[in-house]
């Protein structure tokens, strides 16, 4: 089972991701934040469907927030 520890470790990867990171994919770099902001949304979703089933006292709001720099939105 994933712990708090886990949880803010992998928010902090993800609040990080900048197009940087992908050096030479020149599509990347083309991106706005309010897209790079999506693809965080994305990510940080798929992982807290993971992480809820992995543990019944994951909160995900709070990992939500903690992924993102802005308020992420649900992506439905």
């Amino acid at each position: 089972m994933m712990t708090r520890k886990d949880y803010v470790a992998i928010a902090k990867v993800i609040n990080e991701v900048h197009p940087k990171v992908f050096n030479g994919l020149t599509v990347i770099h083309a991106l706005k934040s309010e897209v790079l902001d999506e693809m965080r949304a994305a990510i940080a979703h798929a992982l807290a469907d993971y992480m809820e089933q992995d543990n019944s006292n994951f909160n995900r709001g709070k990992f939500i927030e903690a992924c993102s720099k802005v308020e992420v939105k649900s992506i439905g």
